[in-house]
């Protein structure tokens, strides 16, 4: 809400989230004016130097008159100095007021006879409806990217192979092949190092469930040899997206996990 909205005479605007009321309003509504009556018609004086030194009192500069306003945490404080029941009365109108506009952003006038009143509550309800969807359109653009790279592994019930892991994680902006990946991973720890053991999953790592490990028999020569072959899980892409492409690129690369509770934070 960066326009001004007027509700029964009084003036509210924001900005940087905070809620702000006309000072003038204010004070007329606490009662410290004085009211004179000319050609039949009410006119309020607003007491300047009373309201200018109980915000001196209060701590709060001021460096305006009637044209200025104050913030909400202001307002309520000028009103616990206001003991009559008139007082009492306008600030529980105006505090229903700001709800209203802090939940919606506009303040939707009650049911009415009257035609422009109607008409009124009819402008600020459509306000408040195309500042929900400016909102939502604002997330959905902030979310797409997220979105679209979660929905290409929604339906994946099968392990993958790094490499494609590695393609998969190139086509949505974090570059990197298949050989630069397992590097990746074994220095960040999730596949071991160690001879015989290379680019076999780290213990934790498969205790989260992030691989798979494939096993099988070839024959070589009349020789039989075990090939193991390291499969990202499902869970594993999920978790490795997020991590890289999500953590990364936005600059915040995470440490290399030093124990499983850990990792299991992440």
């Amino acid at each position: 809400m960066n326009e001004l909205i007027k509700v029964d005479g009084i003036d509210f605007k924001e900005k940087d989230g905070t809620l702000y009321i006309r000072l003038e309003a204010a004070a007329i509504g606490y009662g410290w004016c004085r009211k004179e009556v000319k050609n039949g018609v009410e006119y309020s004086y607003v007491r300047w130097e009373r309201v200018f030194s109980m915000l001196d009192e209060i701590g709060f500069a001021h460096k305006w008159a009637k044209d200025g306003f104050i913030p909400e945490e202001v307002f309520y404080k000028l009103g616990m100095r206001a003991k009559n029941e008139t007082a009492k009365a306008f600030q529980d109108k105006v505090a229903a007021i700001l709800k209203k506009i802090r939940q919606t952003g506009a303040y939707i006038a009650p049911q009415s006879t009257d035609e422009d009143s109607d008409d009124l509550a009819i402008i600020n309800g459509y306000k408040a409806l195309m500042r929900k969807v400016e909102r939502l359109e604002a997330k959905a653009a902030i979310d797409a990217p997220k979105v679209e790279f979660y929905d290409q592994v929604a339906d994946c019930v099968n392990c993958i192979y790094m490499a494609d892991l590695a393609k998969l994680l190139s086509q949505n902006g974090f570059k990197i092949g298949r050989d630069k990946l397992f590097e990746l991973m074994r220095n960040e720890g999730f596949l071991l190092k160690a001879p015989g053991q290379w680019n076999k999953p780290s213990q934790y790592a498969m205790n989260l469930g992030l691989f798979k490990v494939i096993e099988k028999v070839v024959n070589k020569g009349g020789v039989k040899e075990v090939k193991s072959t390291t499969m990202v899980t499902p869970k594993g892409i999920k978790y490795f997206l997020n991590r890289y492409l999500v953590d990364k690129l936005a600059g915040q690369a995470i440490e290399a996990p030093k124990q499983l509770s850990m990792l299991e934070e992440a």
